[in-house]
C-alpha cells in the first residue's frame, strides 16, 4: 500500500487531537470537578491539561516514522505477548466508542425523545460510523475539520444567560490544598482522552515527528473550550446548586434541542477514529483485513453499548473509563518510554562499535 495516498498534512494533527478530546464529557465534568475544589476547578483544568502534552510528548518520542503501538509491543516484548498487549489496546479503543455512545443516547433520551428505545438510537449510530470508517482515515479527518467548524461556534455563540453572571463565585482564587487539585486533575482525564489514537494513526501523518507541535496546538485549544464552559457555569450557578446538575453545559446553553442534534456531528468523528484505530490495529497485529476487523468490532461496539446503559449508571461507566484512560497513559506510557530510552542508548553504542 503506498501510504502517501492515505497520508494527511502534519497540521491535521491538530485537528485530531481537538476533534478528539471535545466530546461528550464537556456536557458532564462541572459536576464531578466543582465537587472536589468548587471554584479551583480551572486550575485543576490547566494541570491536567499540562499533563496531557507531557505524556504526548512522550508518544512521539516512543514513536518513530510508520510505527504504530503494535510494533512497540512486537520490538519490547515479543511476537506473541506483543499481540496480546494488542487485543488489549483493541478493546480500549472499542470500549471509549462504547461510551461515548452510551453517554450520547442518554442524553437524546434524558432532553429530546424521552420515549425512544435507546437500542434504536445505538444502531443509527454505529451504522453511520461503520459507513464514514470505511471509507479510510482521510474521509474521517476530512468529516472531522467540516464538524469542528460547524459545531465549535455553536458551542461558543449561545442564549448564555448573561444577567446572571456572579463574578465573585471564583473568588477566593486557591482555596483548596494541592491534594484536592490533584484529585480533580485525575478527573478531568476522561475529557482529554482520545489523543491515544495517535498510537495507531502515526503512519497516516505526513512528517509525523514534526506534527507534534501541532498536537500541543490541538491540546491548547481544547484546554481553553473547557475552561470556558467550566468558568461559564460556576459564574451562572453556585457551587451547591452545580454539584447537582448532571448536565450543566445544556443547562446553562439553552439550545438542547438544536445543541444536541448538531453535536453528534462532532461525537461521529470520535466514533469513527476509535473504530479505525481498533481495526488497523487488528490489522496490524493478526493480519486479517481491516473491513472484517470493522464488521466485527462495530457488533462488538454495539452489544458493549447495550450492555452498559443495561448493567451501570453514567457515572460508573466514566469512572471505569477514567480509571483505565489514567492508568493507560500516567503508567503505561511511561513505562514504554522508559524501554524505548533503554534500547535507543543500546542502538547507540551497537552503532559505535561497528564504527569502531
Amino acid at each position: 500500500m503506498n501510504m502517501k495516498n492515505h497520508q494527511v498534512s502534519s497540521f491535521f494533527v491538530l485537528f485530531l487531537v481537538f476533534f478528539m478530546q471535545i466530546g461528550v464529557g464537556i456536557f458532564t465534568f462541572q459536576k464531578s470537578i466543582a465537587e472536589i475544589v468548587g471554584n479551583d476547578g480551572w486550575i485543576a483544568i490547566l494541570f491536567s491539561a499540562a499533563s496531557i502534552m507531557v505524556i504526548i510528548r512522550l508518544i512521539y518520542y516512543i514513536l518513530d516514522e510508520r510505527m504504530t503501538i503494535a510494533d512497540i509491543h512486537t520490538r519490547f516484548f515479543g511476537k506473541y505477548l506483543g499481540k496480546v498487549i494488542d487485543v488489549f489496546f483493541i478493546l480500549y479503543f472499542c470500549l471509549f466508542a462504547s461510551t461515548i455512545v452510551v453517554i450520547y443516547v442518554d442524553m437524546v433520551i434524558i432532553w429530546v425523545f424521552p420515549d425512544m428505545y435507546h437500542g434504536i438510537l445505538i444502531f443509527i449510530m454505529l451504522a453511520l460510523a461503520l459507513l464514514f470508517t470505511r471509507s479510510g482515515f482521510r474521509t474521517i479527518m476530512g468529516l472531522s475539520v467540516l464538524t469542528i467548524f460547524m459545531t465549535v461556534p455553536l458551542l461558543l455563540y449561545s442564549n448564555y444567560p448573561q444577567g446572571l453572571l456572579q463574578m465573585h463565585n471564583l473568588t477566593p482564587i486557591w482555596n483548596h490544598s494541592i491534594r484536592d487539585i490533584v484529585v480533580a486533575s485525575r478527573e478531568m482525564t476522561f475529557q482529554f482522552l482520545g489523543f491515544e489514537v495517535l498510537l495507531v494513526a502515526f503512519p497516516f501523518i505526513r512528517n509525523a515527528k514534526q506534527s507534534l507541535k501541532w498536537a500541543q496546538v490541538g491540546v491548547i485549544l481544547s484546554t481553553c473550550v473547557y475552561l470556558f464552559t467550566y468558568i461559564l457555569a460556576y459564574l451562572v450557578f453556585t457551587e451547591n446548586h452545580l454539584i447537582n446538575i448532571i448536565w450543566p453545559t445544556l443547562s446553562v446553553w439553552r439550545m438542547e434541542y438544536l445543541g444536541i442534534s448538531i453535536w453528534l456531528l462532532i461525537l461521529l468523528p470520535n466514533i469513527c477514529m476509535y473504530l479505525w484505530a481498533a481495526s488497523y490495529l487488528g490489522k496490524r497485529a493478526v493480519g486479517w483485513k481491516q473491513k472484517h476487523w470493522l464488521i466485527g468490532l462495530v457488533i462488538l461496539v454495539f452489544t458493549s453499548a447495550l450492555l452498559e446503559r443495561r448493567y451501570f449508571s453514567l457515572d460508573e461507566v466514566q469512572h471505569i473509563i477514567n480509571t483505565l484512560g489514567f492508568y493507560t497513559l500516567y503508567l503505561y506510557v511511561p513505562f514504554l518510554t522508559v524501554l524505548t530510552f533503554i534500547f535507543k542508548k543500546r542502538m547507540k553504542r551497537h552503532e559505535k562499535k561497528k564504527r569502531t
